[in-house]
């Protein structure tokens, strides 16, 4: 398959005809990909087979999701609008997932 049309006019300055087409991985590329495996690794730093994690709801349930992967158990705070939205940490009123 021959490439489009706009491929062929690509100014040289960026790379001409040939630009995206070589394997070299653009800077913020890389930079984006380090993050990634930076955020994936981070939760294994600090979780430990038993261990709780305190997470509102809504909130972030990747936290959780990590939790529970790494052997600990989730303690769901509800946010609720009596409360202000404000989680409830005196009346145990958590709900274990």
């Amino acid at each position: 398959m021959s490439d489009p049309y706009f491929q062929q006019v690509f100014a040289q300055r960026i790379g001409g005809p040939q630009y995206g087409k070589g394997s070299e991985i653009y800077r913020f590329e890389k930079i984006k990909r380090a993050k990634r495996k930076a955020l994936a690794v981070l939760p294994a730093a600090f979780i430990d087979p038993g261990d709780v994690t305190l997470m509102t709801v809504p909130g972030y349930p990747v936290a959780g999701t990590h939790t529970k992967y790494y052997g600990g158990e989730v303690y769901r705070l509800p946010l609720l609008a009596e409360n202000d939205f404000l989680p409830n940490l005196v009346s145990g009123t958590g709900i274990r997932a």
